[in-house]
């Protein structure tokens, strides 16, 4: 059997650990565990705040919002094929992230 950890330390010592913005792809094992938090943290750290919470830069802003697509569709296609996804369920994770959408008065 082969883990996959995203964003988690490994529970199992052959597995395989990487972020979910990386490139490696969950059809390659058997068994994927995600910690969200630990995700949306990394894309958070050394940034600034915005109402005490963490706020994206324009850049981290769509790298984010592109390896969420990236990754639902893969986490979908992966279930579907009978594998398991193991998610730890959090408390929503906020942070304000950059829409490009500038206005000056």
């Amino acid at each position: 059997m082969r883990l996959l950890s995203l964003d988690y330390s490994p529970v199992w010592n052959p597995a395989t650990m990487t972020s979910f913005s990386g490139d490696e792809s969950v059809f390659d094992f058997d068994v994927v565990v995600w910690n969200p938090a630990s995700s949306i943290y990394r894309y958070a750290t050394a940034y600034a705040q915005y109402r005490n919470l963490p706020s994206l830069d324009e850049n981290t802003s769509v790298s984010l919002s592109s390896d969420i697509s990236r990754r639902r569709q893969e986490f979908l296609d992966f279930v579907d094929s009978g594998r398991a996804l193991v998610v730890f369920v959090v408390p929503p994770q906020q942070c304000y992230i950059d829409t490009g959408e500038r206005t000056w008065a």
